[in-house]
């Protein structure tokens, strides 16, 4: 007998709502730039004014590592907060995630109860290869689905695959999957996604997503085409719109109008930025026909908090990076940091470069680098944070 395939992802409403979703996964994590993210809180916009919609919350250990996360909704009757789901995450030493269980809250225990646990596993340079899905089922955690990636020889991502775990057969099914296409740069220019057909016992197209960049290798667009009578044809296209400094400032999601073969404004967000470039809020807009105006929909405020760990050097904020942009060598400038290791991280979060700081003046040739935007940290559990340009 098949196994009933279970939504590990969470609720959708609707699929703008989830790319929005999506997409501020992209942009925010836990720790943005030596700062722990410790809340969230989504306000609604109801009758000219916000109110309280969900916030969610997040702990972590005495290395910065995330360890819980709960999302919480507002009760209007009662004025308060109510517990709705929460994730305990279990780390390993280098920061990775061992494993993590997903509960959700029973008012009517007063308990949290387990939903799914994911198990993870990485090659050696630190790249997930497997997450196995496990769900909670008669007071044990049974084998649900995993999910598989695919690297080539400069560890960029090249497959990704969903199955699930059938019962009856003891063995996994296709259930999805996705191939990647990147530049040489790393950076994805395109990626299929396909549903597997048990009839056919074969992969059938669904979607594929093409990605632009700008001067400085910013992602500028995703479009997404939607395949139907054997050919791809526009579906939805994600704009993103970046300050001086290249951080997002707007995304848009606009949808294919046949009719009239021309892209119609769906939703959008603003953000806006603390002066320590950090997040501060956004504001989730949707397109409104009748007027030809943009109505407010949902606002999203962040709460920070300095990290709590102890530095590998305990250097002080006082490293600068010049000149910025740069084309051939940058020079890191710090009078007390002699030693301290250095390393540049591309904005998909991988280690491009790394060395130890000689001296009060570090001289780093660049010049292999592609153009684009990159990130120049030091310490290891507490980094501090320079984003800097390749020309």
């Amino acid at each position: 007998m098949k196994k009933e395939t279970q939504n590990i992802f969470g609720t959708r409403k609707n699929k703008i709502t989830t790319v929005a979703v999506l997409f501020m996964c992209l942009i925010f994590s836990s720790n943005s730039f030596g700062q722990n993210l410790l809340s969230q809180i989504a306000e609604n916009w109801v009758d000219g004014n916000w109110k309280n919609y969900y916030r969610s919350l997040y702990a972590y250990d005495n290395n910065n590592h995330l360890i819980n996360y709960q999302n919480q909704t507002w009760d209007v009757s009662s004025n308060t907060w109510k517990n709705f789901i929460q994730d305990i995450y279990v780390n390993n030493s280098n920061g990775t995630v061992n494993n993590s269980i997903r509960q959700d809250w029973s008012s009517g225990t007063n308990a949290w109860n387990n939903q799914f646990r994911y198990v993870h596993s990485y090659n050696s340079a630190g790249a997930e290869l497997m997450k196995v899905v496990e769900a909670w089922t008669n007071g044990n955690w049974q084998t649900s689905g995993r999910l598989l990636s695919t690297y080539d020889n400069n560890n960029y991502m090249t497959h990704y695959l969903y199955q699930t775990w059938e019962t009856g057969t003891n063995s996994w099914q296709n259930f999805f999957q996705y191939n990647y296409v990147n530049n040489a740069n790393g950076t994805i220019n395109n990626y299929t996604q396909q549903n597997w057909d048990i009839t056919l016992n074969a992969w059938k197209n669904t979607l594929r997503m093409t990605h632009t960049y700008d001067v400085a290798g910013n992602l500028q667009t995703i479009v997404t085409e939607a395949w139907a009578n054997d050919s791809w044809q526009n579906s939805y296209k994600q704009v993103y719109v970046y300050d001086g400094n290249n951080y997002v400032i707007n995304y848009q999601f606009q949808i294919w109008d046949v009719s009239s073969n021309t892209w119609k404004n769906s939703s959008q967000i603003n953000y806006s930025l603390n002066p320590d470039e950090t997040y501060s809020h956004y504001i989730y807009q949707m397109w409104d026909n009748e007027t030809n105006a943009w109505k407010n929909y949902q606002r999203v405020t962040y709460t920070y908090g300095s990290t709590l760990g102890i530095d590998n050097f305990n250097y002080r904020k006082d490293f600068t990076v010049y000149p910025n942009p740069a084309t051939n060598n940058i020079t890191i400038k710090s009078e007390d940091n002699n030693g301290a290791v250095y390393c540049i991280i591309d904005q998909l979060g991988r280690q491009v470069l790394n060395g130890r700081l000689n001296g009060s003046e570090t001289v780093v040739d660049i010049d292999q680098l592609s153009k684009g935007a990159y990130f120049i940290q030091m310490g290891q559990e507490k980094p501090q944070t320079i984003k800097i340009i390749k020309q």
